[in-house]
């Protein structure tokens, strides 16, 4: 019978109760999801000094981006559970190579998404039947966001190797810096 390999707990987590060391892994990551919601608000309040017309494109796109989140995380989900299962069993030449395939799947699927999402825009925009003023702001809008989708399909590797590890800090910084920037080209170009 193989005997297992005993494995060391992590430094910054050693002596430390499991609700302390379950609290300091899951805030930035549960703050870094908080943001992704809020923004769409905070969109909202914003635009909603344009009227209407642009508070509805925005609102639709809203809904539209909230399934494509949800469409990202299988793979997000798929590559935590991967990586955390090589981290575990301190296997690097695995984990090296399922990290590379994982940022050649995020690409792939990335573009993928901007291609069919920019091609498919006015159509998904005009399922809803909207006035041509709606109709018009939504297209812009959402294809900001299949550009910005792109490359976040191109960070999902990056962050889930990051909270495999347990480095969720890093994870909030670094997720958060790009979607301010997209929100903020989007809401001037709409504006």
């Amino acid at each position: 019978m193989q005997e297992k390999p005993q494995t060391q707990p992590l430094s910054e987590l050693e002596g430390k109760s499991y609700l302390r060391q379950l609290w300091e892994i899951a805030w930035p990551g549960s703050l870094s999801m908080l943001l992704f919601s809020l923004f769409d608000l905070i969109d909202l309040k914003w635009i909603g000094f344009l009227g209407t017309d642009a508070v509805a494109s925005v609102s639709l796109c809203g809904n539209i981006n909230g399934v494509i989140y949800g469409l990202m995380n299988i793979l997000y989900i798929g590559s935590l559970a991967i990586f955390t299962r090589y981290i575990g069993a301190q296997d690097e030449a695995n984990l090296r190579h399922i990290f590379h395939q994982s940022i050649f799947l995020s690409a792939i699927l990335g573009a993928g998404l901007f291609i069919l999402g920019w091609m498919f825009t006015p159509s998904l925009i005009g399922f809803f039947r909207l006035s041509p003023k709606v109709y018009q702001l939504a297209v812009v809008y959402q294809r900001i966001f299949f550009i910005f989708f792109f490359f976040l399909f191109l960070g999902i590797p990056l962050w889930t190797a990051w909270i495999a590890k347990g480095k969720t800090l890093l994870l909030l910084a670094a997720v958060s810096y790009p979607h301010l920037q997209a929100h903020e080209t989007s809401l001037q170009i709409v504006c």
